[in-house]
């Protein structure tokens, strides 16, 4: 069973003086469900500013990114 859901995707960096990089980006996934999920930049789409919303789909227990999508409201 494939189950698709919208994310808000956070990116998490290293400080200005270290450069600002992006070491990884982060999903809450709900206190219900695991809590966070953890991807590498080169996982996702490159988007601008700190946070984007993405729809994801779980496809045997694993979570993937699907496409880059409006905030909500």
């Amino acid at each position: 069973m494939t189950v698709v859901r919208r994310f808000k995707v956070q990116r998490c960096r290293t400080l200005p003086e270290h450069g600002g990089r992006t070491l990884f980006l982060s999903v809450f996934l709900g206190s219900r469900s695991r809590g966070w999920l953890h991807f590498r930049p080169n996982e996702l789409p490159d988007f601008e500013g700190e946070e984007a919303w993405f729809e994801m789909e779980r496809v045997k227990g694993r979570w993937r990114i699907v496409r880059q999508v409006e905030p909500p409201g």
